[in-house]
């Protein structure tokens, strides 16, 4: 098994540059999905208990589903490879964290106005960064022992989750475009940005509410604009490339973006063994999230296949804000029940994509979705990873979150109605 470890590694790079050349080729996708396969393989005894039943049950209803379909070779094959562009771009954007964190020798700021830059600190840098974010905030704002506050964790999750609300780095946007292919990333930037800094400050003035004053009096982190100068200019490449070369998906884009950045920006930082460390011991990690999104293209495709093998329709097909809030609430009760955001989006996607939703309507409100359920999801990488890293007891925090989720989610209601009358 050791030995595979570094193999499941190159085998995931060797998928990226097969996602690019589907895209840009016209290759079968299946020479990137089948080195995926591969590597769900080689690493599934390595995963979690949890995520094997998990991943095996989608799986299997995903298998079923198509058998009751009577589907046909091709679409079977199309289910191999549903999701290998998601894949890759999660694999690629992974090279981000290849990138030299910024200096933080500065003492903790205190008090309100710190409260409001690491909140905002972290959702910004998070949009490209993604978890190293957390990582990089929570061991700078945590005490001597590790641990951080209650406080503390609640704001890095809401501040870092909120970001899958507009930014093209997180997988969240890729899964959306590939649910509802014809929807504009201008439009769900535009729309998903400022919402994403409304619920900022909502998140701001609940917390006021439901903590004492002393408790907002925290120690947050020394973040300065210039943390932003990266990020931004990553984004400005990936929006350039999309106006220059339109026929090139988003999902490319980033893909190809983000190893090239860090690459060419961080080349003496960063040498090539540093790559090539990353490639044999780090990408590997990735396990849980190849598997998860494998299983999940089984069973996206095998809903949609019986959908159409059935004729399947829903009610309220007039009503493209109405449906696309009822299934952002059932993708976040899902998520809050144990479900990662990832099935939930494929499946309850799968049904009400047939309605006839306005593409940016449905691609927005799968993004608000992936937001508001890594908060509250039990299982979800950021509350891990707070828990585990930071000592944060979960239970807590998921009580914090879910209450201020279900004030987001009404907010979100209201803001699809919003978009609604627009697109």
């Amino acid at each position: 098994m050791t030995r595979l470890w570094p193999l499941s590694g190159y085998l995931l790079f060797a998928s990226i540059l097969a996602s690019l050349a589907t895209d840009l080729f016209q290759i079968s996708p299946l020479a990137a999905g089948l080195p995926q396969w591969l590597v769900g393989l080689l690493l599934f005894s390595r995963v979690t208990r949890r995520l094997r039943v998990q991943s095996l049950a989608l799986g299997a209803i995903g298998l079923l589903a198509l058998w009751v379909a009577t589907v046909d070779s091709a679409t079977l094959l199309t289910a191999l490879a549903k999701n290998q562009a998601m894949i890759a771009m999660l694999a690629a954007v992974g090279f981000l964290r290849l990138v030299p964190l910024p200096p933080t020798a500065e003492a903790l700021p205190r008090g309100r106005r710190a409260f409001w830059l690491t909140m905002f600190g972290v959702h910004w840098l998070g949009a490209v960064t993604n978890l190293s974010s957390i990582v990089l905030f929570g061991d700078r704002m945590a005490d001597p022992s590790g641990r951080l506050q209650p406080i503390q964790a609640v704001v890095l999750a809401r501040g870092f989750g909120l970001a899958a609300f507009w930014s093209p780095f997180f997988v969240a946007m890729g899964i959306s475009l590939s649910q509802a292919p014809a929807a504009r990333l201008i439009v769900l930037v535009a729309w998903g940005l400022p919402l994403a800094q409304l619920l900022l400050a909502l998140n701001a003035w609940f917390l006021g509410r439901s903590t004492s004053v002393q408790d907002l009096d925290f120690a947050g982190y020394p973040f300065t604009p210039a943390t932003l100068t990266g990020p931004l200019l990553l984004a400005a490449i990936v929006f350039a490339g999309h106006l220059l070369v339109p026929r090139l998906s988003i999902v490319s884009l980033v893909t190809c973006a983000a190893p090239l950045y860090t690459i060419i920006a961080y080349r003496r930082q960063v040498p090539l063994q540093r790559f090539i460390d990353y490639l044999r011991h780090d990408l590997p990690r990735m396990g849980p999230e190849v598997i998860l999104f494998l299983a999940a293209g089984l069973l996206g495709t095998g809903v949609t296949a019986l959908i159409g093998h059935f004729s399947l329709t829903l009610p309220g097909s007039g009503n493209g804000p109405l449906i696309a809030s009822l299934g952002l609430g059932a993708i976040l009760l899902l998520a809050a029940a144990g479900i990662h955001p990832i099935a939930g989006i494929i499946a309850v996607g799968s049904v009400i994509g047939q309605v006839g939703i306005p593409q940016d309507l449905l691609a927005l409100s799968f993004l608000m979705s992936w937001g508001l359920g890594v908060i509250v999801s039990p299982i979800s990488g950021t509350n891990l990873l707070l828990a585990g890293r930071f000592q944060v007891a979960f239970g807590p925090l998921w009580r914090r979150n879910a209450a201020f989720v279900v004030l987001a989610y009404l907010v979100c209601c209201l803001w699809l109605f919003l978009v609604g009358s627009w697109v």
